[in-house]
């Protein structure tokens, strides 16, 4: 909570911007891993859309371990308000390719990020998913300025313990970039 506490206050809210179309599947045929992403990033501009959330909030967002957090998210964060954009399998890149839905729009104060377990599961490199990281925080740049990003880093699990090696190196070279910007912060597994 402390770390929380030093969050700088943001000064402005800024209008949703629609997602734009999704293509659809085929009659009979099974989502693409995309198409259901962009599937519930479409819900969630909706859902925002209709009852949109108060600006400057503590934005969650990134993969499963972000949206199983949901049940607890607000009361466990209290009395800090916060904003959920866990999307469930999701990569790096595909919180990059929906940034303008998942993380601009709500001016938050501070970015609690979690992804990049699926990316190695699905056999990307250690470069590639610290590259697709990189970009993210390009894009935060360019929308949010200073706005400190909270890197939970990956984390071991018996089902995945294969890449605890690879999700290390992921995990070391964001600490090495944390080290270097006083806007991003390394939290969790050493």
């Amino acid at each position: 909570m402390s770390l929380f506490g030093r969050l700088v206050l943001c000064a402005m809210a800024l209008t949703l911007v629609p997602a734009g179309a999704r293509s659809q599947t085929q009659q009979g045929a099974p989502p693409t891993l995309e198409q259901a992403l962009g599937a519930e990033v479409d819900r969630f501009v909706e859902a925002d859309r209709l009852a949109p959330p108060a600006p400057c909030q503590v934005l969650f967002v990134g993969s499963s371990s972000i949206v199983n957090w949901k049940e607890t998210l607000a009361v466990d964060m209290a009395p800090m308000p916060v904003i959920d954009r866990g999307f469930g399998g999701s990569h790096i890149e595909y919180v990059n390719r929906w940034f303008d839905q998942l993380v601009s729009p709500y001016r938050p104060r501070a970015i609690v990020f979690y992804a990049g377990e699926n990316d190695i599961d699905a056999g990307k490199s250690v470069a590639r998913v610290v590259a697709d990281f990189d970009e993210f925080m390009v894009r935060k740049i360019r929308a949010l300025g200073k706005t400190p990003v909270y890197f939970i880093s990956l984390k071991p699990s018996p089902l995945r313990l294969a890449q605890l090696s690879l999700q290390t190196q992921v995990n070391d070279a964001i600490r090495v970039h944390a080290a270097r910007r006083p806007d991003l912060h390394y939290m969790g597994f050493p």
